[in-house]
């Protein structure tokens, strides 16, 4: 092989030479695929669009609760898009839907004590038959 021959190396040690062509494209798919995983930490990076899908609320609002520091993200690629860690977003995701529960917990139990289920629907206004 002569110098300047780009390689792919297996881990067994076989070496696969590569064209000039196929560099380019293997250094782009690693160069995206550096955006989406960063393997010197372990973690798995998601889009701002996968974190709002997995969250349940639109990318604007996503974009918003990252600005206000809700949800630490990291900004990569030559465009600098925002990338957030995935246990970052279930752990927010899951601390979220915990306090919702723990609110709508003390809503009822506010609710109870203050005898509102104890009401008929015949005497809660607008609700006569």
């Amino acid at each position: 092989m002569t110098a300047g021959t780009a390689l792919l190396i297996a881990p067994d040690g076989e070496a696969i030479a590569l064209t000039e062509e196929m560099y380019r494209v293997a250094l782009a798919a690693i160069r995206k695929l550096e955006v989406e995983y960063d393997s010197s930490e372990d973690q798995t990076l998601v889009t701002t669009g996968q974190a709002a899908r997995i969250l349940g609320v639109s990318r604007q609002t996503l974009n918003r609760m990252l600005d206000a520091g809700e949800i630490p993200y990291r900004r990569n690629g030559a465009n600098h898009h925002r990338r957030l860690d995935l246990a970052d977003v279930l752990r927010f995701r899951d601390t979220s839907f915990q306090s919702r529960r723990d609110s709508l917990d003390q809503m009822r139990t506010a609710a109870s004590e203050a005898g509102l289920y104890d009401i008929e629907d015949e005497e809660i206004p607008g609700t006569a038959k």
